[in-house]
């Protein structure tokens, strides 16, 4: 199944870097010596099927459209709604910024109908103020929603669309094992690779979300 549109735009995650100092010692024979960098600790909980820690994210503005029914339906529903949201972007000259989104108060629960938003980030248009953007939005139909800046809690597990929720459960569940109080609204995205026959499939799942309060001693160092 050809789904390239899902990867409008790669959503970068923070990389870890690591600078060495190098000291010269003088003796009878030059030297250098390389000092290591200590493992910074950070807050990480992983499972069977899910990893997850802390992430720093810059705002986003999601053009959004609202849906109810169940989560197996959400890949079918992204694609509608992501290419009647890019048509109206291009009309609007509206500026994508990222992929497609899944906007969630609540986490779904097996196949029981729940309510969400798929939506594609935008830029801020030049010289437009946030109010008149959002009016923009709603005039084509849509909604704004805002992802504020700041710290959020990242968890990525090997899943399609409309399969994780079972997981989700098990992160959030986790999560609070750990100490901090996960909060909504929560947002899901997906990632795609190549399969042993080189097609590209969504093959990954990510779900990012607050979380209130600090971890109780579950800190692992980070290379």
């Amino acid at each position: 199944m050809r789904l390239g549109f899902f990867t409008l735009l790669a959503l970068g995650l923070a990389a870890c870097t690591s600078s060495v100092q190098e000291t010269l010692v003088s003796t009878d024979q030059e030297t250098d010596t390389v000092q290591e960098p200590e493992a910074e600790e950070v807050w990480v909980v992983n499972g069977e099927d899910f990893t997850c820690q802390k992430q720093e994210r810059d705002e986003l503005l999601l053009v959004c459209l609202p849906y109810s029914g169940p989560y197996a339906k959400v890949m079918n529903n992204m694609k509608v709604a992501a290419m009647k949201i890019m048509e109206s972007a291009y009309k609007q000259r509206w500026v994508m910024a990222g992929g497609i989104y899944i906007a969630m108060n609540e986490l779904p629960k097996g196949s029981a109908p729940f309510e969400y938003s798929v939506g594609v980030p935008m830029k801020l248009p030049k010289n437009t103020g946030l109010a008149e953007f959002t009016t923009q939005v709603e005039k084509a139909g849509y909604k704004v929603m805002e992802m504020k800046a700041g710290e959020y809690v990242h968890a990525l597990t090997n899943a399609e669309p409309g399969t994780a929720s079972s997981t989700w459960t098990k992160v959030l569940d986790a999560v609070a094992e750990s100490g901090i109080s996960p909060t909504g609204p929560y947002f899901e995205y997906h990632s795609d690779s190549r399969n042993a026959e080189m097609t590209t499939v969504i093959s990954q799942s990510h779900l990012v979300f607050k979380a209130q309060g600090e971890p109780n001693g579950t800190l692992q160092p980070q290379p």
